[in-house]
């Protein structure tokens, strides 16, 4: 039998820290699969790099196979991230999971999740500020990242949600993937991007800025706030509100910034509202695989995925037509997604994305 490890991952961009956690994840494994946002991340920013880019370096770093997490998934809040990706990782046959956390206790993280499981009745159990006050209310000894740190949140969902072994893996110390980023685009020539940046990560950064200007003339023109997923207690209204108070896109967000909305909260709620995106979309489970890299290894673990998995594999754009109705509307969601991050990109083919084939590693 195969034994198929998985991480999930936004490579946003890749790291040595990703490396590590990717060189843990394989060391007893035959293949390793990597379930990677696609052209979003989870603060609901484009990323730096598009997902085929960020596909191939993941290859370069040890993963075999690169399984997208679609669009809205990948920038949602951590209930439902984790939820999709964990889904994507069983179904491509993963019998582990491996993923970073700061504290790296698999006994508290499993503490963690039951005690949020067994009190999911209670909405506010969601929020970040009544989940710490949920986990600090139990009467159970945590370590303190696991109440705050945003990947042991990561984390503690992933347990709680999984059905295959998971193993957290600590954190090493290393430069930031928003340390990184931060640097790439201060690396912004006036005319454009330099070509050292290009070749080094194979293709043009893509600034999210571009995202926001996008986001803030949307709703500096709706008329009113559609209440579409992260919308609600008024953040909708309040993004509105903002945009027709400021001129300029890059005050936009601090202006509907409150102690109680979270930047990823604000920009998250300005993406889905952008894209039409309902609260039920990210309840339904991801209807099908959609590959976006895969070396030596990957492709011959592939071949027995697409005979074993129980939804389609996509490996080229014509395979869309063996989706159902329900995975078809997930599709078409994702694919207006990724038309927006093609004018963030400067992409002048709207459907660059659309007609995008895996890269294969030979």
């Amino acid at each position: 039998m195969v034994k198929v490890s998985a991480v999930i991952c936004e490579l946003n961009p890749m790291h040595q820290g990703h490396r590590y956690i990717f060189e843990r994840a394989k060391e007893n494994a035959d293949v390793l699969v990597a379930v990677m946002s696609g052209n979003y991340v989870q603060r609901g920013e484009s990323a730096i790099f598009d997902k085929y880019t960020r596909a191939r370096a993941a290859l370069e770093g040890g993963v075999d196979l690169v399984i997208e997490l679609p669009f809205p998934y990948c920038s949602a809040s951590a209930e439902f991230f984790a939820e999709a990706g964990v889904r994507l990782a069983e179904l491509s046959g993963a019998q582990e999971l491996f993923f970073g956390s700061e504290c790296a206790d698999i006994d508290a993280l499993k503490r963690a999740a039951k005690i949020l499981e067994d009190r999911r009745e209670h909405k506010s159990g969601r929020a970040a500020a009544d989940r710490e006050e949920t986990l600090r209310a139990s009467g159970e000894s945590f370590p303190e990242s696991i109440y705050s740190s945003p990947n042991d949140i990561l984390a503690t969902e992933y347990v709680r949600r999984a059905s295959i072994e998971c193993h957290p893996v600590k954190r090493i110390k290393t430069q930031s993937a928003s340390e990184i980023r931060n640097c790439i685009l201060a690396r912004f020539s006036k005319d454009g991007v330099s070509e050292d940046i290009r070749n080094e990560y194979g293709a043009a950064p893509v600034c999210f800025a571009r995202l926001t200007e996008i986001e803030f003339y949307h709703f500096r023109t709706v008329p009113a706030c559609g209440h579409f997923a992260e919308s609600g207690g008024g953040v909708g209204e309040r993004l509105i509100k903002a945009a027709r108070s400021v001129n300029d896109p890059a005050l936009w967000l601090s202006a509907a910034a409150t102690k109680q909305y979270t930047n990823a909260r604000l920009r998250r709620c300005a993406l889905f509202e952008a894209c039409a995106v309902t609260a039920g979309a990210l309840r339904e489970p991801p209807g099908f695989l959609r590959i976006l890299a895969a070396n030596r290894t990957g492709r011959k673990y592939l071949s027995f995925l697409r005979g074993s998995s129980s939804v389609p594999v996509l490996t080229n754009p014509a395979d869309r037509q063996r989706l159902d109705e329900a995975a078809m509307r997930q599709y078409r969601e994702s694919d207006a997604a990724d038309r927006l991050y093609t004018l963030c990109a400067g992409i002048e083919d709207s459907s660059f994305f659309a007609r995008a084939r895996p890269f294969v590693e030979k």
